[in-house]
């Protein structure tokens, strides 16, 4: 598994929500679940 810092990983989740905004809506109270979901999609 490859291992990514936490400043790609939130790289990876800006882009993420800025192709997917639903991610956002989804979980607005929950950051943190976003991060998870975005690591998922890697």
């Amino acid at each position: 598994m490859v291992c990514i810092t936490a400043t790609m990983l939130t790289k990876c989740l800006w882009e993420l929500e800025a192709d997917q905004p639903i991610i956002r809506k989804i979980h607005p109270h929950n950051p943190a679940h976003s991060l998870v979901l975005a690591a998922r999609k890697l």
